[in-house]
């Protein structure tokens, strides 16, 4: 949405600059600016006495945003090779987002107000969608009931197990409860994933028999953590334990 409401309210000249003060509305919000100004210098100059805005640009600075970006409806490239990109802007109001089509992330806009020669900083908070809650929760079951599966005191790959000296037989895991996933956005490798972290530890049950003990039966909490990232159409999930 551009400037409305707008009123020059002084300007003093000075051979081909002049320095002008303005007033304007932006979403209703009164704002005010002193813009810099020189006198064109194309041949319609003699005639028309046409003045040019030096200063009247202004800058979207990004932050936590996905890889593609929407502003006003427009698909735009968030990161450079430096980071998030910093975006020129004509004075105004501008709608940033999550396009409707991003794999991870549900779709959503925030509104930011440029002003010339400003720079405003914008983040879009970002919530993974929930058909990607539920494949990252099922992967990870997945996984955790094939570490499940083991007969081995620690199994390998896993982010449970029981060290403890000696042997045992006759081991036997199974899943009493399962984590509860903590999903926030972050940067792999240059590109922005899902952090998997854990909200509340799960439990595993570890049973056999031990020499000299006997039967036992032991609970095990564990915390489960990786990252999420997408190929193709595919979600992924890659554990770090």
């Amino acid at each position: 949405v551009p400037p409305g409401e707008v009123e020059v309210t002084r300007v003093s000249v000075d051979g081909r600059g002049a320095v002008a003060e303005v007033g304007y509305a932006i979403d209703g919000r009164e704002h005010s600016a002193t813009l810099r100004l020189r006198r064109d210098e194309g041949p319609l100059d003699a005639v028309f006495h046409r003045w040019l805005v030096v200063d009247g640009i202004g800058s979207l600075l990004l932050g936590e945003v996905p890889e593609q970006i929407t502003v006003n409806g427009e698909p735009v490239a968030a990161y450079d090779a430096q980071g998030p990109r910093i975006l020129p802007a004509l004075p105004g109001s501008y709608q940033v987002g999550v396009p409707d089509e991003d794999p991870l992330w549900e779709p959503r806009s925030v509104a930011a107000q440029v002003e010339p020669q400003g720079s405003t900083e914008v983040s879009v908070p970002l919530a993974a969608r929930p058909a990607v809650r539920e494949e990252i929760d099922r992967q990870v079951a997945q996984r955790l009931d094939d570490c499940a599966a083991s007969t081995e005191l620690v199994p390998p790959g896993c982010p449970f197990g029981y060290a403890v000296f000696g042997s045992a037989e006759e081991v036997r895991w199974r899943i009493a409860e399962y984590p509860r996933l903590q999903l926030t956005p972050g940067r792999e490798l240059g590109e922005m994933v899902i952090v998997v972290g854990t909200s509340a530890e799960g439990r595993a049950v570890i049973s056999g028999t031990r020499r000299f003990v006997g039967e036992f039966e032991q609970p095990v909490p564990f915390p489960v953590s990786g990252i999420v990232t997408v190929a193709g159409d595919a979600i992924l999930f890659q554990p770090d334990w």
